[in-house]
């Protein structure tokens, strides 16, 4: 039987990104929440919205990149796959479960927010190009399965 862990997620960053080092190999990692908005006209036409709340992690140089580019409130469009981190509450011995997207690739939708344009074209000076789709590297990929939450 096949199986498929593939998302496609478009949304708003619900925070400005944090970029933190993981693990012995201090591999850069941005953890990020992301709302996705829905509107629909119920059936009495009264207009319905709901929002999803999705935790995103994005790593390596991807994840610099996103760092320095993205901003909260900026709309994007990532792909990934979902993973389930678990871990045990140090002070009540609880187990605690908690799903994220593993970002494997990610574009803007929307240009990015004020702060990181002006990054950008600090450092891309006398280059056209703009931020492209970020595929995570493959000698990242081991080190999702060795994140704890």
């Amino acid at each position: 039987m096949a199986q498929i862990n593939r998302l496609t997620l478009a949304g708003n960053l619900t925070a400005q990104p944090t970029l933190r080092k993981i693990g012995p190999d201090e591999k850069p990692v941005v953890e990020v929440g992301l709302a996705i908005n829905k509107t629909w006209t119920d059936s009495h036409g009264q207009t319905q919205k709901r929002t999803t709340f999705v935790d995103l992690a994005v790593w390596g140089r991807s994840a610099e990149n996103f760092f320095k580019l993205c901003g909260k409130g900026d709309n994007v469009l990532v792909e990934g796959e979902l993973s389930l981190g678990e871990w045990v509450d140090k002070q009540t011995g609880e187990i605690h479960k908690k799903h994220r997207v593993q970002v494997r690739a990610w574009s803007f939708l929307r240009k990015a927010s004020k702060r990181a344009a002006a990054e950008v074209a600090d450092e891309a000076e006398g280059h056209d190009e703009g931020p492209t789709f970020e595929p995570m590297p493959e000698e990242n990929a081991a080190a999702v399965d060795e994140v704890v939450f």
